[in-house]
């Protein structure tokens, strides 16, 4: 995973096995996203306490995906919640 800003762009490469994806936004400004299991979500990122929150919604479903750097080495939870 890179993590790289550009002026207020911010873009967030993964690169895995599974599939390569990359995403590009500001923070705190709703996009659609395509995610590397082909689910088309809007989303929204922020900082937070230098950690990088990004929550996705989707058919009544939201994932917030949390990433921090701790002691050097990144810490991504991720969080599945069912919204009725």
């Amino acid at each position: 995973m890179t993590i790289s800003a550009d002026g207020d762009m911010v873009t967030i490469k993964t690169k895995s096995a599974f599939k390569n994806n990359e995403i590009s936004f500001k923070l705190g400004e709703a996009f659609d996203e395509t995610t590397p299991d082909d689910r088309k979500t809007k989303s929204i990122v922020t900082l937070e306490n230098g950690a990088l929150n990004q929550v996705q919604n989707w058919d009544g479903k939201e994932t917030v995906i949390k990433r921090q750097l701790v002691d050097g080495k990144m810490v991504v939870v991720s969080e599945f919640i069912l919204v009725m």
